[in-house]
């Protein structure tokens, strides 16, 4: 029998995977199960599942990170990817190539989750079977990006040349010639959030890195590494006085920001280094372009070239340039007023621009004004991972984009929640039974049998009703309660979380948080 883990944020997620279908007559163990990505890689080594089920945005470390992380340490683990959008083609190839098979989470059936998995304990089955070389170099292409990332990173460093050199040719990486290539390639976290939730980010980077990767199957030479700042492009090649390799990277550059464009409806900045380069100046030459993508903040393009660019000469201090920008944009949310949100952004983006300052110090503005923006009016919006795209903005128009979009949001929820809307019949029963069952742990599954309806077209259907998957919805209720409860009782936050059916309060902590913007602890003494 093949032992299966569970790995989800929500915990009524978890309980509906285990009732969803009859795992023994599978020939399956679920041996155990966490919301934590921290908690998960402690039972990875203690259970040694064969077959893991992780949600990919988990908080600290993503699905992703997670999936890296167990297959150096079992290459053999097979891995199912538990998601919420079905329909970017390069984000779906991205996934298989770390995983198994990716299931979306609001449309998921019984007979889906049983294909997926009996596909897994076929391959398990094959593989136990297989020659000891076919099986090294099949853990060889699963660890692919893991391996490359480690030589360039050893590369950067400097060193034995030969030695780095011997290294990729196991990776089947041919560095043959004596001159390399460098460029980087970062996303614009304003272009993904209109068609994505930041919980994404990384998915859709590692998907940015994948388009670039089969790309880059058309030009010789170049090689891709998936990168914390983002991808970065190697070129290696013999110089020749009819061929123009800057101009083949920046061909090279441009192809992969169309398809990002095309497959993902994203846009990514990419930096083109100096040509020629000799192996033993690479590292430095590396630390001169993550200069140049933070020194290059204001620069107009999408596509920079290190013999085009220009460095700005200095920073300045943000000081009070922006205090009236503040000042105005908090009143336009106040007021509902979105022509004068927008025309107080564009302000605060021109000064920002004429007065040079500090992008870091602008970034940090943005951050503290939503929070507080949000605090006062929406403190359930708070996310973490939009802050830390936030964070990673390289552009002012990028900065800015976010804050636009997040204000935006902020005021269309303000907007909806002082409109009094008529609300379906069935969803007033919905809500009736989450007000009577409110101190038990109810999943999708408890409330569709409850109307007499299918599973999955109740996940379905709600989410068309709401706009919300049903955890959300649930989590987002509970919360709610919970804040009235902390406000006007003197019940101790264990139990207040026991009396909304949450056994674990640091997992309850972790969910008030997530939709109010602090801890049990802080929103009390606030």
């Amino acid at each position: 029998m093949y032992k299966v883990m569970l790995i989800d944020d929500d915990v009524p997620m978890l309980k509906y995977l285990r009732q969803l279908i009859n795992w023994e007559e599978l020939g399956l163990h679920i041996c155990g199960d966490t919301y934590s990505s921290v908690k998960a890689l402690q039972l990875f080594r203690e259970l040694q599942p064969d077959i893991v089920i992780s949600d990919i945005g988990l908080p600290k470390m993503d699905g992703l990170e997670l999936a890296a992380e167990f297959k150096q340490q079992n290459p053999e683990t097979r891995i199912i990817f538990l998601t919420c959008h079905e329909d970017f083609y390069y984000a779906k190839k991205a996934l298989t190539l770390n995983a198994n098979d990716y299931l979306i989470k609001d449309e998921l059936t019984s007979e889906q989750l049983e294909s997926s998995l009996l596909k897994c304990v076929r391959s398990l089955r094959s593989a136990a079977q297989l020659p000891d070389g076919v099986s090294y170099r099949d853990d060889l292409l699963r660890n692919a990006d893991v391996l490359k990332l480690a030589l360039f990173r050893q590369f950067v460093k400097g060193g034995d040349t030969g030695a780095h050199i011997a290294a990729a040719k196991r990776l089947g990486i041919a560095w043959n010639y004596p001159s390399y290539m460098l460029a980087l390639g970062t996303l614009e976290y304003a272009s993904m959030l209109p068609r994505y939730e930041a919980k994404d980010t990384h998915l859709i980077r590692y998907s940015v890195y994948n388009i670039a990767g089969e790309v880059a199957k058309g030009y010789e030479g170049i090689t891709v590494f998936n990168e914390d700042i983002g991808m970065v492009a190697l070129q290696n090649y013999r110089p020749a006085l009819n061929i123009n390799y800057e101009q083949r990277m920046q061909a090279y550059l441009k192809e992969v920001q169309e398809r990002c464009s095309q497959y993902l409806q994203v846009q990514v900045r990419m930096f083109c280094g100096p040509g020629k380069l000799d192996a033993s100046v690479i590292g430095a030459t590396y630390k001169k372009l993550l200069r140049m993508k933070a020194r290059s903040y204001y620069s107009p393009g999408t596509l920079l070239s290190w013999n085009g660019y220009k460095e700005e000469s200095f920073f300045y201090p943000l000081g009070s340039f922006l205090e009236q920008g503040k000042r105005d944009i908090a009143d336009a949310v106040r007021e509902g007023d979105h022509d004068k949100l927008l025309s107080s952004i564009r302000s605060v983006s021109e000064t920002a621009r004429s007065r040079g300052i500090d992008p870091a110090e602008l970034i940090q503005f943005v951050v503290q004004l939503l929070r507080l923006l949000e605090l006062q009016f929406a403190p359930h919006m708070v996310s973490e991972q939009y802050y830390a795209g936030l964070q990673g903005t390289v552009t002012l128009e990028d900065t800015m984009g976010m804050l636009r979009w997040r204000l935006e949001k902020l005021l269309g929820m303000r907007k909806a929640a002082e409109e009094e809307v008529n609300k379906e019949p069935k969803l007033q029963e919905i809500d009736h039974y989450i007000a009577d069952h409110l101190f038990e742990n109810i999943t999708s599954i408890d409330v569709a049998n409850y109307l007499c309806l299918n599973s999955s077209y109740f996940s379905r259907y709600f989410k068309r009703l709401t706009g919300d998957n049903f955890t959300d919805y649930l989590h987002r209720h509970k919360m709610g309660v919970a804040a009235r409860m902390l406000e006007q009782r003197e019940e101790s936050v264990e139990m207040v979380a026991l009396k909304l059916g949450y056994s674990d309060r640091t997992y309850f902590s972790k969910v008030f948080k997530k939709y109010m913007g602090a801890t049990p602890r802080e929103y009390r003494e606030k």
